[in-house]
């Protein structure tokens, strides 16, 4: 799979502020099935006449989509999926779900505005749908557990090169302006999120009984080969090198926590970069993708990345890093001698996160940290 040719400025987090980022393109974001259960938009299928159904799907209308431990506080009609729960939705959602079985869209409009019926494994339940950069910051009930993710899209017939050339809320893919249905799926960013005993896994974003298989964040992998060689199911390229990759994974834009970070020792992975669906400015809630973290160059798993001065007092603190890593891009501002060099004594490469994998390394075309800092602690990531 060819990676995002994106990268991130650090101005500040959602929950530290927030991440801005560039997107210069990429066929990554389609309409594929992109998080929990088989998303086959049940019903409708979401899309009306091609655009997105009217609503204002950045303020939630409704108690759809809120986290929960019981039906008490999901009002009348809805029933709270909790966090223990694997079998309704194929997998526990994280920190636990408001939500209604429906047969379509109609049934989830009863309750809200800014709602669609999505398909899972173990039948059809109404999901809060969003909008990314919606300039507003507050989608999936503020959520740092759930992502704004594309499960549908429909061809609007005009062509483009650039997302600049399309309307507001449509994105430039294949060459076509393209309207993507976007819904708030479960994205659970480490074990943390889930109940004891239930591990996260990268690919499903919800909570399952069995520790995910398969490689974990920055770890070498094929990228012409099988994408369950990764947990996360997302083998991205090298840039220097196409026939290697690196595992990578979604995650919240604005979730400091994301990435499998608990926020215990040292940060291997966090949520760093842009995907072409991200919009102009990315906030909390909007689809990101991992990136590797270092303090120094040898510590990058991906051919020819160096590691890059994060420039970020609060986040250096945070992570209790220094640097993410990136490769060199000719013409850039960015070169070899701006990196924080060589590990001491000759360090190894640190390859992988270790522990339970999630998602991971998706490594930038370079970028230049914002000089602002984000002020305040970290807030926790857990449910809203």
């Amino acid at each position: 799979m060819k990676k995002l040719r994106a990268w991130f400025t650090v101005g500040s987090f959602a929950f530290l502020g927030s991440l801005a980022a560039v997107s210069c393109g990429s066929d990554e974001a389609t309409g594929e099935n992109n998080g929990g259960g088989t998303l086959d938009g049940g019903g409708s299928g979401g899309m009306e006449g091609g655009v997105i159904r009217d609503g204002d799907s950045a303020v939630p209308t409704g108690e759809i989509g809120r986290a929960c431990v019981t039906d008490a506080e999901c009002g009348d009609g809805l029933t709270c999926v909790p966090r223990d729960d694997v079998d309704t939705l194929g997998g526990a959602p994280p920190n636990g779900l408001c939500t209604v079985a429906c047969e379509n869209d109609d049934v989830c409009l009863e309750y809200s505005q800014n709602a669609w019926c999505v398909g899972f494994d173990n039948g059809n339940y109404c999901l809060e749908g969003c909008e990314v950069d919606s300039g507003l910051g507050v989608k999936c009930h503020d959520r740092a557990d759930f992502l704004c993710t594309p499960v549908d899209s429909a061809a609007l017939g005009v062509s483009c090169t650039t997302d600049a050339q399309c309307d507001p809320g449509t994105v430039c893919l294949s060459g076509e302006c393209t309207a993507l249905l976007m819904i708030c799926l479960p994205r659970c960013g480490s074990n943390e999120d889930c109940a004891s005993g239930l591990f996260c896994d990268p690919l499903l974003g919800m909570c399952v009984e069995d520790e995910p298989t398969g490689k974990g964040y920055n770890e070498v992998c094929d990228p012409a080969g099988d994408p369950a060689e990764c947990a996360s199911g997302i083998c991205f390229e090298d840039y220097d090198d196409p026939s290697t990759g690196t595992c990578s994974g979604r995650c919240n834009f604005g979730n400091p926590y994301a990435c499998g970070y608990t926020g215990e020792g040292k940060a291997d992975t966090a949520c760093l970069f842009a995907s072409v669906v991200g919009g102009q400015q990315e906030e909390a809630g909007d689809l990101g993708y991992c990136g590797q973290l270092c303090d120094c160059d040898d510590e990058c798993t991906a051919t020819g990345e160096v590691c890059r001065p994060i420039e970020n007092a609060t986040l250096e603190e945070f992570w209790q890093r220094v640097g993410y890593c990136v490769p060199i891009v000719e013409g850039g501002d960015f070169t070899a001698d701006d990196s924080l060099g060589p590990c001491a004594g000759g360090a190894p490469n640190a390859g992988g996160a270790g522990g339970a994998p999630s998602t991971g390394g998706a490594p930038p075309q370079g970028g230049s940290p914002a000089e602002s800092g984000a002020g305040g602690a970290p807030a926790g990531a857990g449910g809203g």
